[in-house]
């Protein structure tokens, strides 16, 4: 089920975009201000396709130096996990310190993500020849009250989002995985949120990524009528991963009802992961589609038919100006 808040989002989305083919960006947090603000950036048209394997297998961009890669917090089957967007972010003149003011500063494209951060515009970052890059964070982003597994998420969300722009940017060698040393107001071993301490390297945690990313298209993109590829990486489920495409809002109405209570099927079928020169992670479904709203969804499938791991994204499909 779609969360209230993508709910009104959407509804409030569909009509200003049907209006004047704008596309959504950033959902605000719980306490933030109006959708003036949602509207005020556009979300990429495209996200970039990765060419260059991160520490993890999971591919990082180094085709585009406008977009960064950032890392926010999602729930799938009860669990936060980590997911990943590539956003339109302000240059600071580094790509790690761009991407992590983002993350630190900036809102998610779709509501369903957040962070577990606080806000806090003082970073800064450096990369040694091993691949270790040392963050350099204010204490006021980790003053919320965390629990140990959110602790743990929420510096991983660090980890993540600093390798994947190093690697995004062409900054790492080939010398080891890269590495995180998180240092707090300047200080080693810091300890944030009250479990955890900082000053040693820290790697990537596989197991903390969610098992299914939608890569393309993003949320609130917009695409061109036509082939539209839906692209992104899953994990092996014992029933296989399957996939669906929805016309939502056809009678054009923009009410919640209309939005996503009664989605029109367009196409759908197994997806076939690893598929020609593919890793075997990844996968590209192409479907044909003509003006209007959609909402691509991916699932696995348990051994007793159960649905996992379910991903989805809204985007528009209009032909550009």
């Amino acid at each position: 089920m779609e969360s209230t808040h993508r709910r009104l989002k959407l509804a409030r989305w569909a009509a200003a975009s049907s209006a004047c083919l704008c596309v959504l960006t950033a959902c605000a947090p719980v306490e933030d201000a109006s959708m003036a603000t949602h509207l005020s950036t556009a979300a990429p048209t495209h996200a970039p396709s990765g060419v260059g394997s991160s520490a993890d297998g999971r591919e990082e961009d180094l085709s585009s130096k406008q977009l960064s890669p950032v890392y926010w917090v999602g729930t799938v089957d009860g669990e936060r996990r980590l997911y990943r967007e590539f956003v339109r972010a302000h240059d600071h003149g580094d790509p790690v310190v761009t991407a992590l003011r983002h993350l630190l500063n900036g809102m998610p494209y779709d509501s369903e993500y957040a962070s577990l951060l606080s806000p806090t515009p003082t970073v800064g970052a450096s990369i040694d020849v091993d691949n270790v890059i040392t963050v350099d964070i204010s204490s006021d982003a980790f003053r919320r009250t965390l629990d140990a597994d959110d602790a743990r998420l929420a510096v991983q969300q660090i980890v993540y989002t600093a390798t994947a722009a190093a690697a995004s940017a062409g900054l790492l060698s080939d010398a080891s995985s890269p590495s995180v040393r998180l240092l707090v107001d300047g200080r080693s071993d810091r300890e944030v949120f009250g479990h955890l301490r900082t000053g040693e390297p820290m790697p990537r945690i596989p197991e903390l990524r969610a098992p299914i990313w939608i890569i393309e298209p993003q949320f609130g993109s917009l695409r061109s009528p036509g082939t539209v590829h839906v692209t992104g990486v899953g994990i092996d489920y014992p029933g296989g991963m399957h996939w669906r495409v929805e016309r939502i809002g056809s009678a054009g109405t923009g009410t919640e009802a209309d939005l996503l209570e009664n989605p029109v099927p367009v196409d759908g079928g197994v997806v076939d992961v690893g598929r020609g020169d593919l890793p075997e992670d990844q996968f590209d479904v192409p479907v044909v589609l003509d003006d209007g709203l959609y909402r691509v969804s991916v699932w696995g499938e348990d051994g007793d038919g159960s649905v996992a791991g379910r991903e989805s994204k809204v985007f528009r499909v209009a032909a550009e100006d």
